[in-house]
């Protein structure tokens, strides 16, 4: 790779991140120093009630269990 492409790579993933930066300023000021300090809980999946939750059930395809809870 070239150094005028490691450029513009670099410019368009600083302007992204300058992007996300400005949009939760804008929303939401105090999200951002929520997700600075706490990345942890920020990062972890949202609970998911116990009657969503998939069962074990191994002789179905995982495909099969799906279209079997969308009907």
């Amino acid at each position: 790779m070239d150094l005028g492409l490691s450029l513009v790579v670099l410019v368009v993933a600083v302007a992204g991140l300058a992007t996300v930066i400005t949009e939760i300023l804008t929303r939401d000021p105090r999200l951002l120093l929520e997700i600075v300090t706490d990345s942890r809980a920020m990062a972890r999946a949202a609970r998911v009630p116990s009657d969503r939750v998939p069962s074990a059930d191994t002789g179905r395809s995982p495909s099969r269990r799906m279209r079997e809870r969308m009907v």
